[in-house]
């Protein structure tokens, strides 16, 4: 296992040193172990050489759930017009605590009966409590691919992707990511768009009659 001491962005904005996250370089044991000299030479050459090469932007060490509150709310989201803002609101949920276990209905709500209490929403595989800088394209390629099994549309997959994007483009334009998007290379299922059926002109004068 590798890792370094790099440059960290605490929740208060200020640079700290710290440990990179753990970087898996290779076995120890059994078929195909490395030895030490191997590990280094392995370490050097496919990360250690590249970050002496680089000026690496400091890594925030918060969550994408307390970055989100903290910094894509306010500093983004606050400035959009109001369908923006329900946008995200209906989103948000998606990205930060997962896919619910039951299909949610239109609009990201359950179904209920009048007079009864809407039933708490267990969800999985949400980005909320992974730390910014370790969330991995694997990571939204999971959430999008359990929202599919779960029904959703691609359509709204898609937009699940759209908003990690954006998350993450505010964060390396304020300094606070940098590498590649994480949601850039997720992959979706080609959309399948229903035909229009547009009514004829006698349709029409029949319809207005009625």
């Amino acid at each position: 296992m590798l890792r370094w001491h790099e440059d960290h962005i605490t929740a208060s904005g200020e640079t700290k040193r710290g440990w990179s996250r753990s970087i898996c370089i290779g076995p120890c044991e059994g078929l195909g172990a490395f030895t030490k000299k191997e590990a280094q030479r392995v370490a050097w050459e496919n990360h250690l050489s590249r970050l002496d090469h680089n000026n690496r932007t400091p890594q925030s060490i918060l969550t994408v759930r307390e970055f989100v509150e903290r910094k894509f709310l306010p500093d983004h989201v606050a400035y959009k017009k109001h369908g923006g803002k329900e946008y995200y609101a209906s989103q948000l949920p998606f990205v930060l605590d997962g896919v619910p276990d039951k299909k949610l209905a239109r609009g990201g709500k359950t179904r209920f009966k009048s007079g009864e209490e809407p039933p708490s929403v267990t969800r999985r595989h949400g980005i909320g409590e992974k730390r910014l800088r370790d969330v991995q394209r694997e990571d939204v390629q999971r959430l999008v691919g359990m929202m599919l099994l779960r029904g959703y549309s691609t359509q709204s997959a898609k937009h699940v992707k759209t908003v990690v994007s954006a998350i993450y483009t505010h964060a390396g334009r304020e300094g606070w990511f940098s590498g590649p998007n994480p949601a850039k290379f997720v992959n979706l299922p080609e959309m399948e768009r229903a035909t229009a059926h547009a009514l004829s002109f006698q349709q029409v004068v029949d319809l207005l009659q009625l």
